[in-house]
Formats: C-alpha cells, sequence, structure tokens
C-alpha cells in the first residue's frame, strides 16, 4: 500500500505540475510579423520624439543665438543708418550755405556781415534755404536803397563848393595826391587850374 501511496502522490504531482505549468501558445508568422511591427513603430515613435525634442531644443538654441546677433547687426546697422543722415544733412548744409553765399556776393552783399543770419536761414532742404536767402537779398536791397535815398535827401541841403573855391584851396602838392578819377573830376571843374598843375 505504500508503494500505491507513492505512485498515487506522483501521479497527483505531475497532474498538478500539468495544470500549474503555463501552456505555450503558437503564433503564426502573420501574427509574429504584426507583433515585430508594432514594437518597431512603437520605438521608432520614441525615438523621433526623443529625436524632435532635441533637434527642437538646438534649434531653439541656434534661434536665441541668431537673434541675439542679428538684433546686434539691427542696432549696428540702425547707428550706421543714423551717421548716414547725419552726415548727408551736414553735406546738404554745407552745400546750401555754399550757394547762399554765391547768392549774397551775386547781389553786392558782404558775406562776412550776414554770416551768423546765414546759419539761422540755411538748412538741409536746398529750396526753403534758397527762398530765405532770396528774402535776406529782398530786405538788405530794400535797406540799402532806403539808406541811400536818406543820405542823398541829407546831402541834397548842403551847398555845392565853387569852383574858385577848390581853386584856391588846392595846392600843388595836393593835386599831386589825387587819384586818376579825382584828377578827372577836377580837370572838368577846374579846368584852367588843371592844365597849370600839369
Amino acid at each position: 500500500m505504500a508503494t500505491q501511496n507513492i505512485e498515487q502522490n506522483v501521479e497527483q504531482n505531475v497532474e498538478q505540475n500539468i495544470d500549474t505549468q503555463p501552456t505555450e501558445k503558437m503564433y503564426s508568422q502573420a501574427e509574429l510579423d504584426k507583433v515585430v511591427a508594432e514594437k518597431i513603430a512603437e520605438k521608432s515613435k520614441e525615438l523621433l520624439s526623443m529625436t524632435d525634442s532635441k533637434v527642437s531644443k538646438a534649434l531653439e538654441t541656434q534661434k536665441n543665438k541668431f537673434g541675439s546677433e542679428k538684433s546686434n547687426y539691427e542696432e549696428q546697422l540702425q547707428l550706421l543708418r543714423g551717421e548716414v543722415e547725419q552726415l548727408r544733412f551736414e553735406r546738404n548744409v554745407s552745400n546750401n550755405k555754399t550757394d547762399a553765399q554765391k547768392m549774397l556776393i551775386d547781389n553786392g552783399i558782404d558775406v562776412s556781415v550776414c554770416d551768423e543770419l546765414l546759419n539761422s536761414l540755411v538748412n538741409d532742404n536746398k529750396d526753403t534755404s534758397m527762398n530765405n536767402i532770396q528774402s535776406l537779398i529782398n530786405v538788405m536791397s530794400g535797406l540799402k536803397t532806403s539808406v541811400e535815398d536818406n543820405v542823398k535827401k541829407q546831402y541834397a541841403h548842403i551847398p555845392q563848393p565853387t569852383s574858385k573855391q577848390s581853386a584856391v584851396e588846392m595846392t600843388q602838392e595836393q593835386f599831386n595826391k589825387l587819384n586818376y578819377s579825382q584828377m578827372i573830376e577836377f580837370s572838368k571843374t577846374n579846368p584852367d587850374l588843371f592844365a597849370k598843375f600839369i
């Protein structure tokens, strides 16, 4: 009976082991290919996501670096544009001032008298500057005419010397000091005395 019990125990243990051991499932080639493709796709997505993340970070770093360099270049460009505009402004003012001086000289006006005024009237706009200078010329011409008229009116009341007075007052020494135009005038007013001094 002991042998029988042992055999019975062995049979029970074998049955239990068979029941407890997992049964292996058999896959077809199509199922295996499908599982492998799913795993490859899953890993590809993970790698792609990780690569995209690293590329995005690298791009962002380069973008920030480029952005700061770009802003530096833009700042430098703005500074250079400002300098160019300033130089252009100064050149235009200088050219307009030269043209204004020529206009004044052509109209018989002493430039040194108007130099400070020129700085106020001339700017970088040629038309405005030339209009300002033309207005100055008109004002100065009007002043000149007015002053000349006033001087002529004042001297009109002073009697002209007679030729006898000038003859009495003129000596050979004084005659020798006369310039050419004064000698011509003297010859017209005092022809006899002029002939004597020559």
